[in-house]
């Protein structure tokens, strides 16, 4: 399996998921080769696009609104020759299939948490994981507090804060990119 680094995707204005929380993420799901996953908030697809080298006998699902992100995953889709990705175009939860899946990712939720919970408790199969990242601490509360409600197992929560090297100067410091968290849970 590979892990692919940030400069390898087909890049714009749109936030993408760095290396090292995808890793992290992909590893907190614990995907299987033949998982069907959901990706909500697809972003630039990285996400995606990495979860479809780690579950390469599944399927990938994920939905975006935003017309610039969803150019930017047809293009990695493209460029990665990933055949294991169907893309929807439109908001979650409205436009989500009525499907079950074995994992779901939530990186953008656009103020619909709520009911994308709802519908996760009747397309997520039980024993399923779910993995959520977040900024907004609002956010992070609200998506503890449903997995708590819904009685998941196994709930983390961590504050990833990556830094890397790099030049100033004659010198060097480690620049920081946004901390993110990350939660998860599997589904009884």
């Amino acid at each position: 399996m590979k892990w692919y680094k940030d400069d390898e995707f087909i890049r714009g204005k749109v936030p993408m998921t760095k290396f090292d929380i995808r890793v992290l993420s992909c590893s907190e799901l614990e995907l299987e080769k033949k998982d069907k996953v959901l990706d909500i908030g697809g972003g630039t697809g990285s996400m995606t696009i990495q979860m479809s080298e780690c579950a390469d006998e599944g399927h990938i699902f994920t939905i975006e609104k935003s017309k610039e992100a969803l150019e930017l995953i047809y293009k990695n889709k493209d460029k990665f020759n990933k055949n294991n990705i169907s893309i929807i175009d439109g908001e979650a939860p409205f436009d989500l299939p009525n499907s079950n899946f074995d994992k779901v990712f939530i990186g953008g939720s656009s103020g619909k948490l709520e009911e994308i919970f709802d519908y996760l408790n009747t397309h997520l199969n039980k024993g399923g994981k779910i993995a959520m990242h977040f900024i907004l601490l609002e956010n992070a509360f609200e998506a503890i507090k449903f997995l708590k409600l819904n009685k998941y197992k196994d709930i983390s929560v961590k504050q990833v804060s990556i830094n890397n090297l790099t030049a100033l100067g004659s010198g060097h410091f480690l620049k920081p990119n946004n901390p993110i968290i990350i939660i998860s849970g599997k589904r009884v």
